[in-house]
């Protein structure tokens, strides 16, 4: 049978093409993968991993407790507000939308370890391939902990909107009068304000003067400071080419 060279490298036996066979992907987590070098990841801000773990494990579990509280109050209560089901509903949804921003987040901190603790685990802190391994290992972690911490985000702003209206909706009164108008204002205040919140912390229209960055602050990061290099004179040194002569 002739055999005919493919454009592709492959062979053509009879009129058929044949695919070249492919190598097979090199694991990037083996100590002998061949790549080049790579540094630490870094998050910015740097302390998000930090106010993620203040929001899964503080904020959104009390959130998620009162949310469940409220709805208890509201069923067992004998004299019910006028939108009393509507209040129950996002009740219960907020406090799903806190507990589930509550395991999404632990399960992003499993994959947030920081340099310092992966290097203290390692054998041999001074060996250059383990090391290596250790921030391949910690790009692969970080890209895991960041999925995880945007859907904890997500529940967790669908949870606070969601108790914010249930609360607005529950203090609506069958008689109006200048407190209960009051207080329905202020939380339909709230919960525009953290509509807003939302929106400017995921997207770029956000309201500065709710939100600043460096932009609103008016003031440019300073430049690192740069060593003078070895044989060039400190300050009150004289250089070698002006140096009196003897």
């Amino acid at each position: 049978m002739r055999v005919v060279r493919a454009p592709g490298g492959g062979e053509a036996r009879g009129g058929l093409h044949r695919r070249p066979a492919r190598r097979r992907p090199v694991n990037p987590t083996s100590p002998g993968a061949e790549r080049p070098a790579e540094n630490w990841r870094i998050d910015n801000p740097v302390g998000v991993v930090e106010a993620d773990r203040a929001t899964s494990t503080a904020a959104a579990p009390m959130l998620a407790g009162f949310s469940f509280a409220s709805a208890v109050v509201l069923l067992t209560a004998e004299d019910k507000p006028q939108w009393t089901e509507p209040a129950l509903t996002c009740f219960f949804l907020a406090a799903a939308a806190l507990l589930f921003a509550v395991q999404f987040g632990n399960a992003g901190l499993m994959y947030s370890a920081g340099p310092a603790e992966r290097l203290a685990w390692l054998p041999d802190p001074d060996n250059v391939a383990h090391v290596e391994l250790a921030k391949r290992v910690q790009h692969r972690d970080s890209a895991v902990a960041a999925r995880f911490r945007r859907r904890a985000r997500a529940c967790y702003d669908t949870g606070v909107v969601l108790l914010m209206v249930a609360l607005t909706v529950a203090s609506v009164p069958a008689d109006w009068n200048v407190w209960r108008i009051v207080v329905v204002a202020v939380l339909s205040v709230v919960v525009v304000l953290e509509l807003l919140w939302i929106v400017g912390g995921r997207t770029r229209l956000r309201a500065r003067w709710l939100l600043p960055d460096y932009k609103s602050v008016g003031r440019r990061l300073p430049r690192p400071a740069v060593p003078p290099a070895a044989d060039e004179p400190q300050d009150g040194e004289a250089r070698p080419d002006r140096q009196a002569p003897s």
